[in-house]
């Protein structure tokens, strides 16, 4: 009897494997988890590759007159990194970044052909959105990516690195010229791939305010979420999810996210800026908060506010500019001796002076340390100038900003169904009404205004319920566009596939009178 050549074992064991291997922890969400004691990663890159294939099999069949023909089967393709959409995650939970597929086990005797690859699962929590790292700058780190997909509904998959295929066993090579091949191929190997992960908070309603306004007041009042609550600014430091159940016939329920607090220029990235703004892009309705107790008599105009700002804006620049002239004393002596030995250089080689100014030290002396500058600081970089509204200490001017700031981060933002709230109404009644007349004239007329209070829970029902409806109604208004969407592409098909049959009967009808 001959002994199998087989890379692998001749026979396969018969082991059941599992379907699948759960990567990243299954955190059931829930409205009563406090969030705010867990890290919140919404950015994240990662290392796929999927599993080498396994090698083919070169073995012969066993018979009475000797070796018989090649039976070696192929090896198994190795296994796929998929991700998947798990909707108990609220963001990235990954006990490690780089992942990298089974490998397909090899093939066996008697055209046995290896089994594939278990595949990777990643789950990942619903709002990703999926890029593939092209190139990256060595000195600022920016990438350039690809967009791959967004996965923006629970139960999605995508695979992201697909499994190498398999070697080939000798009785893939077996033919007339070839009756007793010996040849097999090992299985092949996947090229890795480096991801960019972003996350976009999926929520009905986005909460939209300055810092200290009251949304995480608001949030803990409507539900049975515990985010922190203090009497300070930036206390919500990530995007906080929770669940609003409504005690009507329908038994109505949505979601609201809590942003953390914008600034004056944040669609530039000032504060959380950009970090957290992209956050209100899926949301379906917002809803301002707008801290109205704020009494007139201690609001600052805006001449004082500007003054103030161009105030500090000179201290800065006095500062930069000092700065700068120190680091340029500090360096003029080394780039001084640079400059000599360049022209010395220069002049010592015997090149033309039309030449000098194209070469450069680091070009003769490319071993030489690089100059390291203590102070880079921009001061001309674009950020804003002028008064902050927050500085003002005007609601209604700070309602205006934020309606600015979303518009200047998307446009589509500013279109986008809207609710305000003018919150803290029991701390100086007689101020709250001053400054909600003021207000009124300021919020659009289709907008609903409603007063209350987010810590005593006073005038919320009313504010609930309106939610509940503007939602219903963005729900219709999305699905009669995907119907009226469906019905025009169905009428396009149905014309191409018209005008097609009517060039069939058109070359039919000239086939016959050509006979």
């Amino acid at each position: 009897m001959l002994r199998s050549l087989c890379t692998g074992t001749a026979r396969f064991r018969t082991a059941l494997r599992p379907a699948a291997t759960l990567l990243s922890p299954n955190v059931p969400f829930s409205s009563e988890v406090d969030y705010s004691r867990r890290v919140f990663v919404d950015r994240a890159r990662i290392q796929v590759k999927g599993g080498p294939g396994g090698n083919g099999c070169a073995s012969y069949a066993r018979t009475l007159a000797g070796m018989g023909a090649p039976d070696g089967g192929n090896g198994g393709r190795g296994g796929n990194i998929i991700l998947s959409t798990d909707p108990h995650l609220f963001t990235f939970e990954f006990s490690r970044f780089h992942f990298n597929g089974n490998r397909g086990d090899n093939g066996g005797s008697e055209a046995l052909h290896g089994a594939r690859g278990t595949d990777i699962i990643v789950n990942v929590p619903p709002g990703t959105v999926v890029r593939e790292i092209v190139s990256q700058d060595a000195d600022s780190r920016e990438v350039e990516t690809n967009f791959i997909a967004d996965l923006d509904r629970p139960g999605m998959r995508l695979v992201v690195a697909e499994g190498a295929p398999g070697g080939l066993g000798n009785r893939a090579f077996k033919g007339s010229d070839r009756p007793k091949a010996t040849l097999a191929t090992l299985g092949q190997t996947a090229l890795p791939k480096r991801l960019q992960l972003e996350l976009k908070v999926i929520a009905d309603v986005g909460l939209v305010g300055y810092p200290n306004a009251g949304k995480s007041s608001f949030l803990r009042a409507v539900s049975r979420a515990a985010p922190k609550v203090a009497a300070y600014p930036f206390t919500t430091l990530h995007p906080m999810v929770a669940t609003v159940r409504l005690d009507d016939a329908e038994e109505t329920s949505f979601t609201v996210a809590d942003i953390p607090g914008l600034v004056d220029g944040a669609h530039l990235g000032v504060g959380l800026g950009h970090e957290f703004l992209r956050h209100v892009e899926r949301t379906k309705v917002l809803l301002y908060v707008v801290d109205i107790a704020r009494p007139l008599a201690q609001m600052r105009s805006t001449a004082e506010a500007r003054e103030a700002a161009r105030e500090h804006e000179r201290e800065k620049a006095a500062e930069h500019a000092e700065r700068r002239a120190a680091e340029e004393a500090r360096l003029a002596p080394l780039l001084a001796e640079r400059e000599a030995d360049r022209i010395a250089t220069l002049m010592r080689f015997g090149v033309s002076k039309k030449d000098w100014p194209s070469i450069t030290y680091e070009e003769l002396y490319p071993e030489a340390p690089p100059i390291v500058r203590q102070y880079a600081e921009d001061f001309d970089a674009e950020r804003p100038r002028g008064g902050s509204v927050t500085d003002l200490g005007d609601p209604v001017a700070e309602f205006l900003s934020l309606r600015k700031e979303l518009a200047l981060y998307n446009p589509a933002l500013a279109a986008r169904p809207a609710v305000v709230l003018a919150n803290k109404a029991d701390v100086r009644p007689a101020a709250c009404a001053a400054q909600l007349q003021r207000l009124r004239r300021a919020v659009p007329a289709h907008w609903p205004l409603f007063v209350g209070s987010a810590r005593e829970g006073a005038g919320l029902e009313d504010v609930l319920v309106t939610l509940g409806r503007t939602i219903q109604a963005v729900e219709a208004e999305a699905r009669r566009a995907a119907e009226a969407m469906e019905e025009a592409r169905a009428r396009i098909e149905a014309e191409e596939e018209a005008r097609e049959a009517a060039a069939r009967a058109a070359e039919i009808r000239r086939a016959e009178r050509g006979r």
